[in-house]
């Protein structure tokens, strides 16, 4: 752009300015800039509309181009000008762009010089270095812990009568050249903690650039440091850095990281210095490092101390030990790195494949206690998720809440585990009840003129009054038995408000109270909320079975989701497809199994008649098994009244097994009977 329409654009930048150099809020008043004004009180403010700063006590003025000359020295505008181009990137017409971005004049031959080009100082370089040894500026150095052989090595000199930018004055100065075009002078009389003359500190000539960037190509952690002289202290203890020079110079940075094409072997390690200044540039230096993929660390190199040279000053081997375990941690992050990956090759796995396998040797399958299921999920349940889908009224939660009974309750193979399950439709005293209307008819096995009752007629407890002794009798027997395994049945119940979050907050909960891991059931999947906001009913079915699943998989347990099968899938057999949001379930379960009338998607198919059948017969089918066989069907009847499967072909598939789970079974109501005896005494009055 030509040389108008680049003034104006700088001068738009003086919001980003006052923020970036001096760390002001402009969205209030702050201390007035000017150097004559010792501003007690915030009294200047930022007019947005005309990108001016403005003392509403001393009355002092000044726009970007004012600033810049005021902090970094600079005699002209035509110097601010070409300062400001350079920091913000701004294009300008060729017969702008060659000035030098800060050409301090010496004199008005050195001015009229560097208004021709760039200027070549190797030769200055030169005189310079060959006045360091012996010098005030050596000494200077060595007070502030830098020895010759660094001095040496950096082609550091010294100036006894520096003058360029400094009016009238000479000063005398070590120069440090950060390239051949541009070197930074430091006065030497003045101090560090000299706040009253520090515009007279520091005087950079030339290209304004960092010191050291040849450093970013070594093969070595590299310290992103303030000062020039912060960063001859890390190289004095034995490190690498590069210095900024000042905050303001961070764009530098990344553009010769940008333009060099710049990918650091080793993450880079940003210590700039403890002050609010340092920290917000520290901020954005590392904002803009990640955009860029590049890999850092933010240490404090310093300790307590403001800057990496006072730290060198006051407590020298401290320092050294913050740069060695700063370079150490990187070696020995990098090295866990490439352990931590090697860990997940074949033979770096064999160990823990070995662990797992002798793991599930201790801790077989857990039944369900349907024989024929068992045998179909290659023993019983695994850690994993499984969902089991079914029609409106199939009876899928009594299906569940059987096998949850089951796993309670144990067998003549394994002593029963601790379930939780997570009610979302039904009360807990309903699904109980129904265990126990379960327990009454498994008791008395035959339903005609026997005892066994409804869910309905249990949780009744008025009608009780009109039921005889042998009812009473069935009822608490029931009880008793459900006594036996209910310490091991844990109920959540929510409506509407219950997600993953609350479930394995209550898996956590259970193990930390019980140190037991539970086996996970949910009635039913549709009916959990969901913690992801503005997404879409399939985008939030998706992130709710995948955390279902790693609460499986983080837990080691079975974790068994009822889910509705849409409405297309009533009359037909059951399918994938016929999982409502099919695809997060179809692929993150371990397990699919569908539940359908006997006949479903046959020609002729009643589903009406199906469900009049008592009792109504029913087929299991595994639709995916990730680790073990599918296909085929399972029988059952399911008697609805009472909330009770049984296998139709149990004992042709397995008479042994068969004999062995009666022995038990009736073994087992014998010794409940025994209890209910000594529970309720000679009463025969039901305890609901």
């Amino acid at each position: 752009m030509d040389r108008e329409n680049a003034r104006n654009e700088l001068r738009k930048h003086l919001r980003h300015y006052l923020e970036e150099v001096h760390g002001i809020n402009v969205n209030r008043l702050f201390r007035c800039l000017s150097p004559d004004h010792r501003d007690e009180h915030p009294s200047m403010g930022f007019d947005k509309t005309h990108n001016r700063v403005h003392c509403f006590a001393c009355g002092y003025s000044a726009d970007i181009v004012d600033l810049i000359k005021l902090d970094n020295n600079l005699m002209t505008d035509r110097e601010a000008f070409a300062w400001g181009y350079s920091h913000y990137d701004i294009a300008v017409d060729k017969a702008v762009s060659r000035h030098s971005i800060s050409s301090y004049r010496q004199s008005e031959m050195h001015d009229e010089r560097d208004r021709q080009g760039v200027t070549d100082f190797t030769s200055y370089f030169k005189e310079c270095i060959d006045r360091i040894e012996n010098s005030p500026g050596m000494e200077y150095l060595q007070k502030r812990g830098i020895h010759s052989d660094v001095v040496k090595r950096f082609g550091i000199g010294y100036d006894p009568a520096f003058n360029r930018g400094t009016g009238s004055l000479s000063w005398r100065a070590v120069i440090v050249p950060t390239g051949e075009d541009s070197f930074v002078a430091r006065n030497i009389d003045v101090m560090m903690d000299d706040d009253e003359h520090k515009r007279d500190r520091v005087r950079k000539v030339g290209s304004s650039r960092p010191f050291n960037l040849s450093a970013l190509s070594e093969d070595a952690p590299v310290f992103i440091v303030e000062g020039e002289v912060d960063a001859l202290s890390v190289v004095e203890c034995g490190g690498q850095a590069v210095g900024l020079g000042s905050t303001a110079n961070i764009n530098a940075l990344l553009r010769y990281i940008d333009d060099n094409e710049i990918k650091p072997l080793h993450p880079l390690q940003i210590s700039l210095d403890n002050d609010d200044e340092g920290k917000r540039a520290a901020s954005k230096l590392a904002d803009e490092l990640g955009k860029r993929g590049i890999a850092f660390r933010a240490v404090n190199i310093a300790g307590e101390y403001k800057d990496p040279n006072e730290a060198l000053v006051k407590d020298r081997f401290s320092f050294i030990g913050a740069i060695h375990e700063a370079e150490c941690y990187e070696d020995e992050a990098n090295k866990r790195d490439r352990d931590d990956y090697f860990k997940i090759s074949g033979a770096g796995s064999m160990g823990d494949f070995i662990r797992e396998v002798e793991r599930n040797r201790k801790s077989p399958p857990i039944s369900t206690g349907l024989l024929g299921l068992d045998d179909c999920l290659g023993g019983g349940l695994y850690d994993g998720l499984y969902i089991l889908g079914a029609i409106s009224s199939l009876g899928k939660t009594d299906f569940v809440l059987q096998i949850a009974d089951n796993i309670a309750r144990g067998d003549w193979r394994q002593d029963g585990r601790d379930v939780l399950i997570i009610a979302l439709e039904m009360s807990r005293f309903e699904l109980m009840a129904r265990s126990i209307s379960r327990e009454t008819f498994e008791a008395v096995g035959d339903v005609i003129g026997g005892s066994a009752k409804t869910t309905r007629e249990i949780l009744n407890g008025q009608g009780h009054e009109l039921f005889n002794d042998s009812d009473r009798n069935t009822i608490r027997n029931a009880e008793a038995a459900y006594s036996r395994y209910a310490h091991r049945l844990f109920f959540v119940e929510g409506l509407d408000d219950i997600s993953w979050v609350q479930i394995r907050k209550a898996v956590e909960r259970h193990i930390d109270i019980t140190g037991q891991v539970p086996v996970v059931f949910i009635d039913y999947l549709q009916l959990l909320s969901s913690n992801e906001l503005g997404g879409t009913d399939k985008q939030n079915m998706d992130k709710t079975v995948l955390e279902l699943k790693r609460i499986s998989r983080d837990f080691g347990t079975p974790v068994v989701v009822v889910s509705s099968f849409n409405r297309t899938s009533y009359k037909n057999s059951a399918a994938m497809e016929a999982f409502k949001e099919s695809g997060a379930i179809e692929y993150s379960a371990d397990v699919l199994i569908g539940l359908q009338f006997v006949g479903a998607g046959d020609s002729g198919f009643d589903i009406d008649a199906a469900k009049r059948q008592e009792p109504r017969q029913i087929e299991v089918v595994v639709l995916k098994n990730r680790n073990g066989r599918t296909g085929g069907k399972l029988r059952f009847s399911f008697y609805a009244a009472y909330n009770c499967f049984e296998e139709a072909m149990e004992e042709a598939m397995n008479p042994e097994r068969t004999g062995q789970r009666k022995e038990f079974c009736k073994k087992f109501r014998e010794e409940a009977q025994e209890d209910a005896g000594s529970f309720y005494g000679n009463s025969t009055k039901s305890n609901l």
